[in-house]
């Protein structure tokens, strides 16, 4: 009897140390991921303030069409719709277009956000052109090509 009881002594501290050691290497194994998820975290979180710091320092260009009014030249608005001023705003279109008085309003000093102003243009007969524009703002200076529908 002393010898089984011995044994099972014997075999209750081997499984307690099978034990221990699983939930150890558990324990190790949730560490690691928990530090690889906090790092990826706070990667992630850094991101999103780049970019939300990028976004509150960049001004955001639209260009549309103005409607139609009778005996008035077709026209487009620049507005800005960024969170930041756009300066100067310089446009170059292509051969079919031509711009109504550009050197009174071109190069665009100051633009700032939720302001726009309208150009005016003669398109010869022509459906579609294409604009360069280039401003800076608050990530340097932009470059866009626009395709319009005249």
């Amino acid at each position: 009897m002393d010898i089984i009881s011995i044994i099972v002594a014997i075999l209750a501290v081997v499984v307690s140390v099978c034990a221990e050691l699983g939930v150890y290497r558990e324990r190790r194994r949730s560490e690691a991921f928990r530090n690889d998820y906090e790092k990826r975290l706070s990667e992630l979180q850094i991101r999103q303030l780049e970019l939300e710091q990028a976004d509150a320092a960049s001004a955001r260009i639209v260009v549309e069409a103005l409607p139609h009014v009778d005996k008035k030249l077709p026209g487009f608005t620049i507005r800005n719709e960024g969170s930041h001023a756009a300066q100067a705003l310089m446009l170059s279109s292509s051969p079919n277009l031509s711009l109504v008085l550009p050197d009174e309003y071109l190069p665009y000093p100051i633009l700032a956000p939720g302001c726009h102003f309208d150009l005016h243009y003669t398109n010869h007969g022509h459906r579609v052109a294409q604009i360069e524009m280039t401003y800076t703002d608050g990530n340097g200076q932009q470059h866009q090509n626009l395709t319009l529908q005249l």
